[in-house]
């Protein structure tokens, strides 16, 4: 775990706070400014930052993928509507050398961290479920008959087991997007957030943006309208195309008008929102003019 001391923009690339939003980090501990894979494919590989750039012990498009240096947002601004391009580009001149960490690799290990998530501190309490996890195991199939009650008593690890049995059913070779959503959402205890977020992670769809609460509190703050987020009752029978609430839904508006820098953009919303939001630095924020600057209440997340 690291602090949060992101704020002076680097000119090398950002390999840490391109990790530290992304599920994929529970899959790595870092020892010395090296990030280590301990779980998974390619389990002992090694990356790091040298000369601005990033290096790894194991091959480049994987060290790409996993460091999140093969995602350059200053590239995919064009793609975004004129109506939030500003938007976009503030976003993009404040963390361009932030990428967005994803693996392919994994998508059976992602699914933990992603659904332990749920209404819960991501350093404090999923890190470390995970690293103690990752400890005890070897493989995926060790945590279907694993006692997650050794681990605490929290409402996440109890489901844990139930819904592991119902996402070992899901078809990862599904070629559409949307095809694997609706079989995620048939799982227990998973809702569209889990659902998008793995879509996300993984790479299967990287305009998915998983409506959480940093999402809402940032779309309200930079005046994207919605009246409705994304429900597991609705989602679960319509793809955004044909939903009828696809011109009220957060999900829907977000990822039409900034498509493939979607997953990004949302991911720099839970960056923004911890780095300068909660700590109402709006003085220091080179976007302030396009925030309603609405003070954040303080309160755990």
């Amino acid at each position: 775990m690291f602090a949060l001391k992101f704020l002076v923009k680097m000119r090398s690339y950002n390999l840490e706070l391109s990790l530290w939003p992304s599920f994929v980090y529970a899959l790595f501990e870092r020892r010395n400014g090296v990030f280590e894979k301990v779980i998974g494919y390619c389990k002992g590989c090694r990356m790091w930052v040298d000369g601005g750039r990033v290096v790894g012990t194991c091959d480049h498009e994987v060290i790409s993928l996993w460091s999140g240096a093969w995602f350059n947002p200053s590239n995919r601004v064009t793609v975004v509507s004129q109506e939030y391009r500003e938007l976009a580009e503030g976003f993009v001149k404040i963390y361009e050398n932030v990428g967005l960490s994803i693996s392919p690799y994994d998508k059976d290990f992602l699914f933990i961290p992603i659904f332990l998530s749920r209404s819960t501190d991501w350093n404090r309490n999923v890190l470390r479920w995970c690293r103690a996890l990752w400890r005890e195991i070897e493989e995926f199939d060790d945590l279907l008959g694993f006692d997650f009650s050794s681990m605490g008593r929290s409402f996440q690890l109890r489901q844990l087991p139930e819904a592991l049995k119902h996402f070992t059913k899901v078809s990862l070779t599904e070629k559409d997007p949307y095809e694997i959503r609706k079989q995620l959402l048939s799982c227990k205890w998973v809702g569209p957030k889990v659902a998008d977020a793995y879509l996300l992670f993984t790479g299967i769809d990287i305009s998915a943006s998983p409506v959480d609460i940093h999402m809402i509190n940032m779309a309200r703050r930079f005046r994207i309208p919605f009246s409705k987020i994304p429900s597991k009752g609705v989602c679960a029978k319509y793809t955004c195309e044909d939903c009828s609430w696809n011109s009220e839904c957060l999900r829907n508006i977000f990822t039409s008008n900034f498509k493939e820098l979607s997953g990004w953009l949302q991911t720099m919303f839970y960056v923004h929102d911890k780095l300068y939001c909660s700590r109402e630095r709006c003085r220091e924020c080179i976007l302030n003019t396009l925030c309603r600057r609405i003070p954040s209440r303080r309160r755990k997340i």
